[in-house]
């Protein structure tokens, strides 16, 4: 089929936004939202991209964001719609899914967003440029989170997530002007409206972080995201607050690259965490909910029990986040 001069010079365009001027070895994959949710879940999807790209001999990785036709994302039952309105999950695309796929190795760059118009026209178009295209079904998650998991093990010293160096020179600032000026405990805090059985507990982690301060161990707590949508202030943690690290996905993982352990429940930010070569304590909290269930993580492919890594210093806890099992977690790290 000839194409006129204009439509050519559009997809050309296109071609240029993505980084494929000149490309030959490029994995292009998609990101639907009107299918995915804004959320973290675009991690497993760059790390089973990556592994793809491996796979087939490609040595670069392009993320587009396709948008969905309410808002720009899919349709929600009406108490999640409720509680996260569309331009606060609009908020989430731009600050998470187009910016993971830039801390990628194989990516390196932010995600390019498309009208489903956009991405259409280029898919029929430019077909051989398209090594890959995340299958397009209804709530695919557990099959791309079994992919990851799966991949994982052998490609992560390749495909893990890791901030850049001026990412990683602006929270050492921030971390020297805030006094802590050794690696810290980072306390990565879930307190979310929905799912609530996958929230930190709050008590329980405000005494753990009155612990640590009292025993003069260094700590900075990182809040949940959607708290910032509503207060500024988190002066009863006692300990510093990196506001930055909330708001910014980048700098996030920037402070969790200079922690002596981070210490996290299951959530998005915990979820990049799994995917890097950071230590962590992550806590499952096995059953609290439909999305924390032994039936979901099996389904997922990584039954309760197992790990992701074979080091010390990463550990899924397959159990809940009491107070007991976060002192003894601390007690058991290495003196520093």
């Amino acid at each position: 089929m000839t194409l006129s001069a204009w439509t050519y010079f559009k997809l050309h365009g296109l071609k240029r936004r993505l980084g494929l001027i000149s490309h030959n070895d490029t994995l292009l994959a998609f990101y639907e939202l009107g299918e995915f949710p804004a959320s973290y879940d675009v991690v497993y999807v760059m790390i089973a991209a990556q592994a793809r790209a491996i796979s087939k001999g490609l040595t670069k990785v392009r993320m587009v964001v396709v948008d969905g036709s309410n808002d720009g994302l899919r349709e929600e039952d009406p108490e999640y719609h409720a509680a996260y309105p569309p331009d606060q999950r609009n908020w989430v695309v731009s600050q998470v899914l187009e910016q993971v796929p830039r801390l990628a190795p194989l990516c390196g760059r932010t995600a390019t967003r498309l009208t489903e118009h956009e991405a259409r026209r280029f898919k029929e178009q430019f077909a051989d440029y398209l090594a890959i295209h995340m299958e397009w079904q209804w709530n695919p998650f557990n099959r791309i989170r079994t992919e990851a998991h799966a991949v994982w093990p052998k490609h992560q010293k390749e495909i893990g997530f890791r901030a850049g160096d001026g990412a990683r020179r602006l929270m050492g600032q921030w971390l020297h002007a805030h006094g802590v000026d050794k690696p810290p405990i980072v306390l990565t805090i879930r307190d979310r409206k929905w799912s609530q059985g996958r929230n930190s507990e709050a008590g329980t982690w405000l005494k753990f972080a009155h612990y640590l301060k009292s025993e003069g161990i260094p700590a900075v707590v990182i809040p949940d995201t959607e708290r910032l949508f509503e207060r500024n202030r988190f002066d009863e943690w006692n300990l510093p607050i990196c506001v930055p690290a909330s708001l910014n996905t980048e700098l996030r993982l920037a402070l969790c690259e200079q922690a002596r352990m981070n210490f996290t429940v299951n959530t998005g930010p915990g979820t990049l965490l799994l995917f890097t070569n950071n230590p962590y304590r992550y806590f499952s909290n096995l059953d609290q909910t439909h999305e924390s269930s032994k039936t979901m993580w099996a389904e997922a492919g990584l039954p309760p029990g197992q790990q992701l890594s074979s080091t010390s210093e990463q550990k899924i806890l397959w159990t809940n986040d009491s107070l007991e099992h976060l002192v003894s977690e601390l007690q058991s790290l290495p003196a520093r």
